[in-house]
């Protein structure tokens, strides 16, 4: 898996080659991806098509602390704005069917929170076009049944 991160890193431009050989080892040898989190800028891509395709959860993003004010550097927020405003370019279904994995979830309740308080305060209160997905993330983040929108548009 390092060896896979090295080859990302090194990618000038999105390849989703290594997207997929990531799937099939989260496939084969259930790992967590736990060590994505510190290099999301280069990998956000990457980690929002493994989301999209339900090979990773937002879940890994709890080994780092967004509520920690120390931690948000400029550059971070930058780099997690990044992230969320990648996934806000899918679909409303898509985005709602990644942020109810998270909604499944009790062990994750505090990353829930801390999630739409990010989106929130640094992506919707600088970019008000993302307001709309923010609705669709908020309704999916409380979506504890887990109900996952099969066509675009249809939110319960």
């Amino acid at each position: 898996m390092r060896v896979l991160m090295e080859c990302w890193l090194q990618e000038k431009v999105f390849n989703k080659y290594y997207t997929v050989l990531a799937s099939k080892l989260c496939e084969h040898h259930k790992f967590t991806l736990q060590v994505f989190s510190s290099s999301i800028i280069e990998l956000r891509q990457h980690i929002v098509f493994l989301c999209l395709v339900e090979t990773l959860s937002l879940a890994v993003l709890k080994a780092v602390d967004l509520s920690d004010i120390s931690q948000l550097t400029p550059k971070r927020i930058m780099h997690y704005r990044m992230l969320f405003e990648t996934i806000f370019e899918h679909s409303d279904s898509l985005v709602w069917n990644i942020f109810t994995r998270l909604a499944v979830a009790p062990e994750v309740e505090s990353l829930r929170r801390v999630i739409e308080f990010f989106i929130k305060e640094y992506l919707v209160k600088m970019n008000r076009a993302a307001n709309e997905k923010f609705k669709v993330v908020r309704k999916a983040l409380n979506n504890t049944e887990g109900i996952l929108m099969l066509l675009v548009g249809q939110i319960p």
